[in-house]
């Protein structure tokens, strides 16, 4: 029976011994789903550096596979939009998305 370390990935195997001329591996200290936006899932991992033993927080998103579509005239023109974005304060130029 295998036991996880604590604050580890369900289903997360353990790494084998990076070779002599790689970087040494971060290890794990915590990691926690911090938002389910519908499209997207947040985490939050918090890694030990190797080299002074700090800990710092990294952030990942992840989310199903998607496909754009891109539509184009009969003049070869791409259709965009402009629209606010929350994320960063401002109106982007993009392709138009449901």
């Amino acid at each position: 029976m295998s036991v996880a370390k604590p604050g580890a990935r369900p289903g997360a195997k353990s790494p084998a011994k990076p070779p002599e001329n790689h970087p040494p591996e971060w290890e794990t200290v915590a990691h926690e789903k911090l938002q389910d936006c519908r499209v997207f899932d947040v985490y939050r991992k918090t890694a030990r550096s190797p080299r002074t033993g700090a800990d710092h927080d990294f952030y990942r998103i992840e989310a199903s596979e998607w496909v754009n579509v891109v539509a184009i005239t009969e003049a070869d023109e791409f259709v965009m939009v402009r629209q606010f974005r929350h994320g960063n304060d401002r109106v982007t130029l993009e392709i138009p998305g449901g």
